[in-house]
């Protein structure tokens, strides 16, 4: 009967470790890709629940926000892929300086942006539930032209939200 060896069973341990922490990253990185927009998607739900004008004010508010991150992260893999190429395609003398250090910046900046699109979806979806400005904060009647500050629509005292973005 063979036994196994410590040797052995601490090499598989860190096989195993290895594996599962690649999976982690892989995961976590197409959920910092995944998040923004289904949170997107949530917070136009939600607002196409209350009225069209809350669509509206949500995608004025929150649109660059989102394209701002996607244009960050194409940038992000873009340079991944030059490193990649350049490691390929040079001298190995110069494509070892050269790529591994593009491809250095490029997983930074993807390691980066990892923690900010997994906390976009959630703040996308909270600020879809921001009442708009001159609107009710309960039911987003429009309360521009009335006179009193009660809501004819829900009855809501005090109803009336005035914010500046």
């Amino acid at each position: 009967m063979r036994v196994p060896s410590i040797r052995c069973s601490q090499s598989r341990l860190l096989m195993i470790v290895e594996r599962a922490a690649i999976l982690l990253f892989l995961l976590s990185g197409i959920g910092a890709f995944l998040c923004p927009l289904g949170g997107y998607g949530i917070g136009l739900w939600r607002c196409a629940r209350r009225s069209p004008e809350a669509i509206k004010y949500f995608v004025s508010q929150q649109r660059m926000m989102l394209i701002s991150f996607y244009k960050f992260a194409g940038f992000s893999i873009a340079t991944l892929v030059i490193g990649i190429v350049i490691a390929a395609t040079l001298p190995i003398k110069i494509a070892f300086f050269v790529g591994i250090a593009v491809v250095t910046f490029a997983a930074i900046l993807l390691i980066a942006l990892a923690p900010v699109g997994l906390s976009m979806g959630p703040t996308l979806v909270l600020a879809s539930s921001e009442p708009m400005p001159g609107c009710c904060a309960r039911c987003d009647y429009d309360l521009r032209g009335a006179p009193e500050s009660r809501c004819p629509e829900c009855g809501h005292a005090g109803a009336m939200i005035i914010r500046a973005r």
